[in-house]
């Protein structure tokens, strides 16, 4: 079993000054303030850019309206850069970089969107993806913000113990509103 405490702690004491674990129950979610420079989210923008960005047909727009692409192709894997941030997270979280899925890159447009969902992949389907078997369970999600955004892009997580549960009369159900928000800002 793993210590979730002791794993965030540990973690955020190793890495660059002004990192917080802003949730110490479920979910679990930490910020790195400055863990990549301007022109390190420069590079991942090209590097992503270069690849090429497709519209997500994979997903439902009502669940997920962005332009994606995966750096699982030999032109993306190759880059120095997605090297060297591997290799600088593997440090950081104490993991092997083999457990990693490949990076996905999201790009948003205003108005664009992914809802909630659980961050979990369910690898034990009848024919999985060999990559994602390879890398094991899904027990963390690592997002890189590349840019500063004036209003909304915030990410939220719901579970937190303070999320607010909101009646919808028009629908006969309720929802929920999360309480924990984590803004982007570049080099996050």
């Amino acid at each position: 079993s793993v210590s979730w405490r002791r794993f965030f702690a540990r973690v955020v004491a190793d890495a660059p000054a002004g990192a917080r674990i802003l949730s110490e129950e479920k979910p679990w979610v930490a910020e790195f303030p400055g863990f990549l420079s301007d022109a390190e989210a420069d590079e991942i923008i090209r590097i992503g850019t270069s690849v090429g960005f497709r519209r997500e047909d994979d997903l439902d727009d009502r669940v997920r309206n962005v332009s994606v692409n995966n750096c699982d192709s030999v032109h993306c894997i190759g880059q120095p850069f997605i090297n060297e941030l591997y290799a600088r997270v593997s440090r950081l979280l104490r993991l092997p970089a083999r457990n990693f899925e490949s990076m996905e890159f999201l790009h948003y447009e205003r108005g664009q969107h992914y809802t909630w969902h659980r961050d979990e992949f369910g690898w034990k389907a009848s024919s999985p993806e060999p990559a994602m078997v390879l890398a094991g369970p899904r027990v963390l999600t690592l997002f890189f913000y590349l840019s500063d955004v004036q209003h909304g892009g915030e990410t939220a997580f719901a579970g937190a113990p303070h999320d607010t549960k909101i009646s919808d009369s028009r629908f006969g159900s309720s929802r929920v509103v999360p309480s924990l928000l984590v803004r982007p800002q570049r080099g996050k």
